[in-house]
């Protein structure tokens, strides 16, 4: 069994296997070789790319493989992840609904999703379905990640009654921080304006209008259709897949799969202000709405570009890059990385999947061609970096314990269940000589760390949605008896109240 950390390497080893043999363009002499040498750089096993310009797909090819085992070559059609560039999806097709008539992104989500309530009176006034599309809503990322992954729930609508319990971490409208539980609150907007799914949303309103005949929902549907790539995590010095996550709770966030060939007629629709085969897919005033400055981007002082300001629209992150508009979104999921770029007014746009876990290696692709399409936008360098998997230690490795700072009751005395609104219930128990945590999404063994402090390890292959994090410190009440657990999964520790038995 193997566990999944974020540890970034650099290492060599070559995976080549072009498709598709395209017209000559002097922009592209030379780029599949270096596409396979950033597949070597990256170890990584394989991607699709498409370029596109004034309306016209002018490069299409897989490299390397969607089937490393079986050296299966990936093609323009091979079908891959794209994570969080689903978003511009989810957020069109509230912009078709606007179009329509049907809603205001200035009303309440509360207006279409019965008994949603949020963590105050003035959150409950103020959040409007814009805040949703624009990460601003002000309810923290790390604690809607925690209830959304760690609790998971057959289905998304058994979160709406956590989220009043969800602290705010900052004031709505006022930040962007990244939530992918608030797209699913955006899905389902959607869905109880039409009386359709989500995924159905999607099929109607942009799928087929574009003809987006191989891209799907989770990778179920991909992999019956043929033609789909597995997704990889570094082991060592040779690829090894990574289970794929099945994304319920926030699947309006990431849940997309598709193909180089697909998203290139996406970025027409959207370098053509919404219309493709001459059809309106995306109102026009929505494509200018999408794309616009609405909320400043976080600044990261890593950041290569030399961009002063980036800012999010609904679903796309714009700027101004040397003089041109750029528009972009990447997506990470468990087993694959994803970029889709466009620049309105050159008329030029691309988009890169790869097969490779939290990686850098679509940016490297992406700054690659660009710099061939646009001179004027050197290749910003990016320096390899992706996850290397290691080997989880026996499931029954005993709870040893820290001698100096000891807990203040023999282990047998932290089992029990315990439950939170917000979150869920974690059922701690104490087999042989190693204490676990039972959560929803999987269990975890404790290792102490000291006093009742203890931290999470995984003891069977997940897929690569969260990693270990978390401190769980057991706290008595007056008569020295555990009534309480503590995990970090906000910025101020969560309670976990002991359920009487």
């Amino acid at each position: 069994m193997k566990k999944f950390l974020f540890i970034f390497v650099v290492l060599l080893q070559s995976c080549s296997g072009n498709s598709q043999d395209q017209p000559a363009d002097a922009r592209f002499m030379g780029l599949e070789a270096h596409i396979d040498s950033l597949l070597a750089e990256y170890h990584a096993v394989g991607l699709s790319v498409a370029v596109v310009e004034k309306g016209t797909t002018i490069y299409a090819k897989g490299f390397g493989y969607r089937d490393y085992e079986n050296k299966l070559p990936a093609n323009a059609q091979t079908i891959f992840g794209i994570g969080s560039c689903t978003k511009a999806f989810t957020a069109a097709v509230l912009g078709v609904e606007r179009d329509q008539g049907k809603l205001a992104f200035t009303d309440a989500p509360s207006k279409y999703i019965k008994d949603l309530s949020f963590y105050s009176g003035a959150m409950n006034d103020s959040i409007q379905i814009e805040h949703l599309l624009t990460h601003s809503s002000g309810v923290g990322n790390r604690s809607s990640e925690s209830t959304a992954i760690l609790f998971e729930t057959s289905n998304a609508r058994e979160l709406i009654p956590r989220i009043k319990y969800l602290r705010p971490a900052g004031g709505v409208g006022q930040e962007l921080m990244y939530n992918n539980l608030m797209y699913t609150l955006a899905g389902m907007v959607g869905e109880d304006i039409t009386g359709n799914s989500w995924a159905d949303n999607l099929q109607y309103s942009l799928f087929d209008p574009i003809g987006m005949s191989r891209t799907f929902i989770d990778f179920a549907p991909g992999v019956a259709k043929g033609n789909y790539s597995l997704g990889y995590v570094v082991d060592s010095i040779t690829p090894t897949t990574v289970m794929p996550e099945v994304m319920v709770t926030r699947a309006p966030a990431g849940a997309i799969f598709s193909t180089a060939d697909d998203m290139s007629l996406w970025l027409k629709t959207w370098l053509a202000k919404g219309k493709i085969g001459g059809k309106q897919v995306l109102p026009t005033s929505y494509v200018s709405d999408a794309i616009s400055e609405r909320i400043l981007w976080p600044s990261n002082p890593n950041d290569t570009t030399n961009v002063a300001s980036k800012y999010y629209g609904y679903g796309w992150i714009t700027w101004e890059d040397r003089g041109y508009r750029r528009v972009e979104h990447s997506g990470g999921v468990s087993g694959y990385g994803s970029n889709v770029v466009f620049f309105p007014e050159a008329g030029i746009g691309l988009v890169v999947l790869t097969n490779q876990t939290a990686s850098s290696l679509p940016y490297s692709v992406t700054s690659e061609i660009v710099s061939r399409i646009l001179p004027i936008l050197e290749n910003d360098p990016h320096e390899a970096q992706f996850v290397q998997v290691q080997t989880i230690l026996p499931a029954d490795t005993p709870t040893t314990i820290n001698k100096e700072l000891p807990p203040s009751l023999d282990l047998s005395n932290f089992v029990g269940a315990y439950q939170h609104p917000g979150f869920g219930k974690v059922t701690v128990s104490y087999e042989g000589e190693t204490l676990y945590a039972e959560f929803p999404m999987t269990r975890l063994r404790l290792t102490h760390h000291e006093n009742n402090v203890f931290h999470d390890h995984y003891t069977m292959e997940v897929p690569m949605v969260m990693w270990n994090f978390m401190q769980l410190d057991f706290r008595a009440n007056y008569a020295g008896k555990i009534d309480t657990l503590m995990i970090n999964l906000d910025a101020v520790l969560v309670a976990f109240e002991r359920v009487v038995d």
